[in-house]
């Protein structure tokens, strides 16, 4: 009888330890959404007024992610349109970019990404 309940603990002690990974191996039970998110405008090396505005997404499980930017040049407190990106795709890393010569003033970045959960943007203002 003392055979048997110790045989039966040191099974349920095994099947407890194992259940959590096999309850997470399954990658559907990952949460989707989270996303890492940057962007900026770096000056070209070796250039005058050459400038990369970029924005990427990094979702932590692959899925549909689309990721833009919008730059324009504020002018008496208005902002002038100047370029635009946009790039969707299903993956892990998804990135768009430009190069833009600009103009001395100041430039707002506004970028972006939406999936399937939510739409994130920022806004970044630069002087060149």
């Amino acid at each position: 009888m003392k055979k048997a309940f110790l045989f039966s603990l040191a099974l349920l002690l095994c099947f407890s330890a194992y259940t959590p990974a096999l309850a997470t191996a399954d990658e559907d039970s990952a949460p989707y959404g989270i996303v890492s998110f940057s962007y900026g405008m770096p000056k070209v090396s070796g250039t005058t007024n050459q400038y990369n505005p970029y924005a990427t997404a990094q979702p932590a499980l692959p899925e549909q992610i689309t990721v833009g930017f919008v730059l324009f040049k504020i002018v008496n407190g208005t902002a002038d349109y100047v370029t635009s990106a946009t790039n969707s795709d299903y993956g892990t890393y998804i990135t768009v970019e430009d190069f833009v010569n600009l103009s001395s003033g100041e430039y707002k970045l506004h970028a972006y990404y939406k999936n399937s959960e939510t739409t994130r943007t920022s806004d970044s203002y630069y002087t060149v």
